[in-house]
């Protein structure tokens, strides 16, 4: 897991190729773009996205600011695209604001059961050697609650 930060751009179909060109070199000049889907560019630094920000707003072409945590698509089980999307290039990514990570330890029956209730309200999984589970960011209290009613290892990331 790691935050990324996405800057979406309008529809640009009305300009001429001279103008797309002059403005994807410009784009290109002042930050690396990492991932896109459609008119979403995704670029891992604050300092990029504070560029493209201020240079789209300039150009009149800015629809919205996203910060996304960008998943490790070897090993994500997304479970509910209302929270997040594929891009073109495969890759996952989640609404920060939308969401939060955390972990939970399966080592004893305890957290065994815990998980069997979190599970209703989780919207995506990274697997791996401790796995990072995304629910909905309003529903982390419950998320809280039910950890502390089984008494399990509770990690927010």
């Amino acid at each position: 897991m790691e935050v990324v930060y996405g800057v979406e751009h309008c529809e640009l179909s009305d300009q001429s190729q001279d103008d797309l060109n002059e403005l994807f070199t410009t784009i290109e000049s002042i930050a690396t773009i990492i991932d896109r889907d459609e008119q979403l560019l995704i670029v891992k630094t604050e300092h990029e996205y504070k560029m493209l920000q201020n240079f789209f707003e300039q150009k009149a072409f800015l629809e919205e600011c996203l910060l996304l945590f960008q998943l490790d698509s070897d090993s994500i089980h997304m479970l509910n695209t209302d929270y997040g999307f594929t891009a073109d290039s495969g890759h996952s990514y989640l609404y920060k604001e939308l969401t939060f990570p955390f972990q939970v330890s399966l080592n004893t029956e305890q957290e065994q059961m815990a998980m069997l209730q979190m599970q209703e309200h989780i919207i995506a999984e990274e697997e791996g050697g401790s796995p990072i589970y995304y629910a909905d960011r309003q529903q982390q209290e419950l998320i809280l609650r039910i950890a502390s009613a089984y008494q399990v290892s509770f990690t927010l990331l």
